[in-house]
């Protein structure tokens, strides 16, 4: 049951940081909201940040419904010690499709083309993510896709939901994830364009 559940949620944070961010940002850039923001006297750094902690927060209640539903349709309970580390691991997770996200809307100017981006994107992810990690693929593909940020993130949301498997894997899993987050953050809000030009 949660190896499911892990993946489950796994699977929902590409769809969160991927299509829901990224559109939401190249939306708001395409109406010229950021624009006026950046007239106001607030930090740049304190857009992004309210936009990220909003997303957040959705990651959250995803996380919380997920294992809501998994308790009502499969009897799979989640104690109190379990859920609490399972919405952190969440949030690192999260963060690194988040950082995606910003990293695809930073490079891709118009709305319909971060749009399709991130469907083209988010479908490997998911597909091959799920797929290739039970070995469906392959052997070679199985590795690849177990140190993807989707296979990282799997195998921190598991670990949350079986402290008996955490381990040196689980650790990495987590510092790796990290990494990602901060490379796609780092590139993403660096060449970040806030207006159509």
């Amino acid at each position: 049951g949660a190896n499911v559940l892990s993946i489950c949620i796994a699977i929902g944070l590409p769809a969160v940081g991927l299509m829901g961010y990224s559109a939401s940002l190249a939306r708001d850039r395409e109406r010229g909201i950021f624009q006026r923001l950046r007239a106001a006297p607030i930090h740049t750094g304190a857009i992004m940040l309210s936009r990220i902690l909003v997303q957040l927060s959705v990651i959250a209640a995803m996380t919380l419904v997920t294992c809501l539903a998994a308790y009502a349709v499969d009897g799979i309970a989640v104690s109190l010690p379990h859920l609490v580390v399972l919405v952190i691991a969440s949030a690192i997770g999260g963060l690194a499709f988040l950082a995606l996200g910003q990293f695809v809307v930073a490079f891709i100017i118009s709305t319909d083309a971060v749009n399709a981006a991130t469907r083209l994107l988010y479908f490997p992810i998911a597909i091959v993510g799920a797929l290739g990690q039970i070995g469906l693929f392959g052997q070679t593909v199985e590795n690849i896709v177990v140190w993807s940020p989707l296979g990282t993130t799997k195998t921190m949301l598991a670990a949350a939901l079986d402290f008996g498997a955490i381990d040196s894997d689980a650790a990495i899993a987590v510092l790796v994830t990290l990494a990602y987050g901060a490379v796609f953050a780092f590139f993403g809000i660096r060449n970040f364009r806030w207006t159509m030009q």
